[in-house]
C-alpha cells in the first residue's frame, strides 16, 4: 500500500512538468492503477525480489540493495530510448 501511495503522491510533484505530455494520452482511472499496482505488480515484483536475492546468495542487506539495482535498472533505465549520438 505504500507503494502505490508512494506514486501516487511522486506523480503528483512530477505532474506540472509533464502534464503537456499527458493531454494528448489516454489513462485508465486512479482506481484501476491503483488496484493493478497493489494486486498485480506489487506481489510479483515482491516475490522476484525474493528469488533474485535468494539467488544472488548475498546477505540480506547487500542483496536487498543489489535488487534494488537490477529492478531500478531493468524497469526505469532499460525502457528509456536511445539516446541521440552526437
Amino acid at each position: 500500500m505504500l507503494y502505490v501511495a508512494l506514486c501516487f503522491i511522486l506523480g503528483a510533484l512530477i505532474y506540472p512538468y509533464i502534464k503537456e505530455f499527458y493531454a494528448t494520452q489516454l489513462l485508465p482511472p486512479p482506481g484501476q492503477i491503483a488496484a493493478l499496482q497493489f494486486f498485480v505488480r506489487g506481489p510479483l515484483f515482491t516475490l522476484l525480489v525474493l528469488a533474485l536475492v535468494r539467488i544472488l546468495g548475498l546477505p540480506r542487506g547487500s542483496g536487498t540493495v543489489a535488487a534494488a539495482a537490477i529492478f531500478a535498472t531493468l524497469t526505469e533505465v532499460a525502457p528509456l530510448p536511445e539516446l541521440p549520438r552526437w
